[in-house]
């Protein structure tokens, strides 16, 4: 039974020894993301929630050892990360997040990115969206149905936020980003707003990763990929992989 218990916690991203940390939680918001540290986190698998980076990293890209990522809502440096193997194999690129407190991690683990404290939206992204901040950073959210359900299931709220809108084509031309090898986009809601705002004639990931839901029946982010030539490579529970059509061929 210990063992298993042992497994479970582990494969949330947090150790048997910290626990008594996240449980009792209470004095210090700052340090709630600050208690893992990569050894300690262990992962020989997947750094990533549902193993996207075993996709993304192993498969994909796995004769690279440099490349560029921007990762929207990138909340921890390695848990739940889908660039960190990226990282790891010599890739860079810009995190971006809401939370201060995952920017500041994202800082100390991953110096040779630029992480960003900036709330990233579309065209029909409200200019300024005041968000709830938890206890647990990956479950951050402006949805009012989402942070009445996770209150309800136990999850400790730590405070609101408003964050003002800034364009995803604007942050990429802000930052004289050129070519872009793997775009990650995790932001509870408002991915599709962002995907489908941004300016493809200037920038053409390689690779997308986008979390759609694991009840998602909207289509509209699959047909508006395919439509610019993209492949579905992989749909996982609660997001989906996409492949430039002429990278896709070659894999």
């Amino acid at each position: 039974m210990k063992s298993l218990i042992k497994k479970i916690i582990h494969r949330l991203g947090y150790s048997i020894r910290r626990l008594d940390t996240i449980l009792n939680f209470d004095n210090d918001p700052g340090a709630v993301l600050a208690f893992l540290t990569p050894q300690e986190v262990n992962r020989n698998d997947s750094w990533s929630q549902e193993g996207e980076d075993l996709i993304i990293a192993d498969r994909i890209f796995s004769n690279r050892t440099k490349g560029f990522y921007i990762n929207i809502g990138c909340h921890h440096p390695f848990r739940f990360s889908n660039t960190y193997s990226l990282y790891k194999k010599g890739f860079h690129g810009i995190n971006i997040d809401i939370d201060n407190r995952s920017i500041a991690l994202c800082k100390k683990y991953l110096p040779k990115d630029k992480s960003l404290l900036t709330f990233i939206g579309g065209d029909s992204t409200p200019q300024v969206i005041e968000f709830t901040f938890f206890e647990d950073g990956a479950l951050n959210t402006a949805d009012p149905e989402r942070i009445d359900k996770l209150e309800k299931l136990g999850f400790k709220k730590l405070y609101k936020r408003k964050r003002k809108k800034t364009h995803i084509n604007e942050l990429l031309r802000k930052h004289h980003v050129k070519e872009i090898d793997f775009l990650n986009i995790d932001i509870e809601g408002l991915d599709k707003d962002v995907i489908m705002s941004l300016d493809f004639t200037k920038w053409r990931p390689l690779v997308v990763a986008i979390e759609t839901g694991f009840k998602n029946k909207d289509n509209s982010v699959k047909d508006f990929l395919e439509a610019k030539n993209y492949h579905l490579i992989s749909k996982l529970y609660n997001s989906e992989i996409y492949c430039d059509i002429n990278l896709y061929e070659t894999l």
